[in-house]
């Protein structure tokens, strides 16, 4: 066999899979991923930005960490795998809701609580609103004695604008109130029992600002170059 019919041979077996990387790209993905959805978002000062991270239903996750320009701005756990499915999110840290069909859950803003002081109880309604002003607790779900579920957000800026709905499979989070110090570098990481540790891709946000940036606290050169002329013309 000539060296002409060996290289279209080669070639030939390739096809099947280019094919299958066109086709079918779910298959190749990383199972462990979590899918978080734009690469990039650009909103205006005062607007907000959504952001969507997923898993696959087969992923028994447990923890979700949503990173903002390299540190943690939000924590969410849960304790026990079968109220992955019933348990849903809804609020910001200031006006936070566990929403779970049932009853004798409980939740509070301090470590080894009373069941009789927590500040929420779930009845009829199956959501136990669990608000809280301590900015620097976790929020705590639990059934019966027992803790089931954790929330909390970190640094204390992002308490009242970091408004999160969904599942734990399903986060919806929403950046409310942006500035322009909010610009940077988002992602979604986690932990699954059955998987370990899993990433998500980055997302850049930029917020567009109106007039003069003074976020460095200097004046830009056409700036100074202005307030140099009107000094002059008064002399």
């Amino acid at each position: 066999m000539s060296m002409a019919e060996d290289m279209k041979l080669f070639l030939n077996s390739l096809v099947p899979v280019f094919l299958i990387f066109i086709l079918v790209p779910g298959k190749v993905r990383p199972n462990g991923e979590i899918n978080v959805t734009s690469a990039k978002l650009d909103v205006d000062v005062g607007g907000s930005a959504t952001i969507f991270c997923s898993v696959a239903k087969t992923i028994d996750i447990r923890e979700i960490h949503f990173w903002g320009n390299d540190r943690e701005i939000l924590n969410l756990k849960i304790q026990k795998s079968e109220i992955s499915s019933k348990l849903n999110f809804s609020g910001t840290f200031e006006t936070f809701k566990w929403i779970i069909k049932g009853s004798e859950y409980t939740c509070t803003d301090k470590t080894g609580m009373d069941v009789q002081t927590a500040s929420g109880v779930l009845e009829e309604t199956e959501q136990v609103e669990c608000p809280s002003t301590n900015t620097s607790s976790t929020l705590f779900l639990y059934f019966k004695t027992e803790e089931i579920a954790s929330y909390r957000v970190q640094p204390s800026a992002y308490h009242s604008r970091l408004d999160i709905s969904g599942t734990i499979w399903d986060l919806k989070i929403m950046l409310t109130d942006l500035s322009e110090k909010d610009c940077g570098s988002y992602t979604c990481k986690g932990n699954a029992s059955n998987m370990g540790e899993l990433k998500g891709n980055a997302v850049f946000l930029t917020v567009r600002g109106h007039g003069i940036s003074l976020n460095t606290g200097t004046l830009t050169l056409a700036s100074a170059m202005v307030l140099t002329s009107s000094l002059f013309l008064l002399y």
